[in-house]
């Protein structure tokens, strides 16, 4: 019996390439109130096309941390996915528009203080340059 799709808020569709080739899809759902959980929420994700195709959750203290935290679940989903699938095939790989799938998916930093914060938004606004990846085919190119 196949696990339902989630009727999601957002999806991202990967291509995994190796002994064959198939979509992965990433979808992130409307966060709602935590049952078990009063005054709490819980964010359901699921990624189809790889190991498991379960719906899951991410349960945060509002619906704004446990959006961000479903984000961080598709990211170990797909990890430990990738992970186990290179092991056993050297030509596997899983893509998002021609680039790595790492950079498809936001990857969260822990800031708790000001001054930390302060450090890393230096940092990054000196070095990254372009923070959020976007396909390649939506870059500016100058003529």
């Amino acid at each position: 019996m196949s696990n339902p799709i989630l009727q999601g808020i957002a999806e991202r569709t990967f291509l995994l390439s190796g002994p064959d080739t198939r979509t992965v899809v990433a979808r992130i759902g409307m966060p709602e109130p935590d049952p078990k959980r009063p005054g709490a929420s819980r964010c359901p994700f699921q990624v189809t096309g790889l190991s498991n195709d379960d719906v899951q959750y991410a349960s945060g203290v509002d619906s704004f941390q446990a959006l961000n935290l479903a984000f961080a679940g598709i990211r170990r989903e797909l990890q430990t996915s990738a992970s186990v699938l290179a092991a056993f095939h050297k030509d596997f790989s899983l893509t998002w528009e021609g680039q790595a799938w790492e950079l498809a998916i936001p990857q969260w930093i822990a800031v708790h203080d000001l001054s930390n914060w302060s450090s890393w938004n230096t940092f990054s606004s000196m070095s990254c340059g372009i923070i959020l990846p976007v396909p390649k085919s939506d870059l500016c190119t100058s003529s």
